[in-house]
């Protein structure tokens, strides 16, 4: 993916362009990035948003940018990709995804029928109750030993530049050439925040 562009549109603030996977969230009036409100996670278990906006529907290389506040250690609070989820549902079942594991780990993870694969951890220290923004980028390169594979970035806003982190990779690249290859937000713990989130995907 050698050139990417903005896919969802700036305005996209209505609730209705998103499936979520249950009720357990709310728009947050009170703390935010960019007013009017950020999206509030209200009760604990594992729990998927997925982006209705017919651009994103199928990417199986592309990009999001997000800003994310969490609440509790042992967090399992990130993005998905490739979701399989129909339209309509957002289920967390066959996907992949790159989650904060805890307080000094994120992980990239390759989830076939709800069992996860890991795929890489990366070390990076997150403190509870402060907002960052972070850029998650999937998409197809070649291995050092030459082998076609789904390679997951990541990346976060640190003193005015991207950090990157690294990539893990995955040689089993799977739902490539899936009809449905949706992405969006992964959440688990009440009170995790999300605002200004971007999808980008290739030109």
């Amino acid at each position: 993916m050698k050139n990417i562009a903005t896919i969802l549109p700036a305005a996209h603030h209505s609730a209705s362009d998103w499936d979520f996977s249950d009720a357990d969230w709310t728009l947050d009036p009170e703390m935010y990035i960019s007013a009017p409100k950020s999206l509030k996670i209200t009760n604990n278990g594992h729990k998927s948003v997925l982006c209705r906006y017919p651009t994103t529907r199928v990417l199986p290389e592309g990009q999001i940018i997000t800003w994310l506040r969490q609440t509790a250690p042992g967090r399992a609070a990130g993005v998905s990709f490739r979701n399989q989820a129909a339209l309509g549902t957002a289920s967390f079942l066959d996907a992949y995804a790159i989650l904060c594991t805890d307080e000094h780990s994120w992980s990239s993870y390759r989830i076939n029928a709800g069992a996860p694969t890991n795929l890489g951890d990366w070390d990076i220290v997150t403190d509870l109750d402060t907002w960052y923004k972070y850029r998650f980028t999937w998409f197809i390169d070649l291995t050092e030993e030459e082998e076609t594979a789904l390679f997951l970035r990541l990346e976060r806003w640190e003193a005015d530049e991207w950090v990157n982190y690294g990539a893990w990779h995955d040689t089993v690249n799977q739902w490539a050439a899936s009809e449905i290859n949706r992405c969006g937000l992964k959440c688990y713990y009440a009170n995790d925040r999300y605002d200004d989130t971007e999808i980008l995907g290739p030109l």
